[in-house]
């Protein structure tokens, strides 16, 4: 693993179809989320969050990924209002 930074090369990185997205704000910040099908528990058909992964994106770039972060930040923005 090499981080793209290390190139001084930007790159673009496209993960298409995402399960479902939304959108995280509060106080003049918004996150993009799109989840991401990642690990069948049980092939019935229905998705459930347990399955999902977040990825979480701010002003177009990757900010973390992974439910811990997405619920920190979550928790963080609601604070604000």
């Amino acid at each position: 693993y090499r981080d793209i930074r290390d190139s001084g090369a930007r790159q673009e990185i496209l993960m298409k179809n995402p399960y479902r997205a939304e959108t995280l704000r509060g106080l003049g910040e918004a996150y993009e989320v799109l989840f991401y099908v990642t690990n069948i528990k049980n092939p019935d058909g229905a998705i459930t969050d347990d399955e999902l992964t977040p990825v979480v994106f701010n002003d177009g770039l990757l900010a973390g990924k992974d439910w811990k972060f997405y619920d920190q930040l979550k928790t963080r923005l609601q604070g604000q209002g």
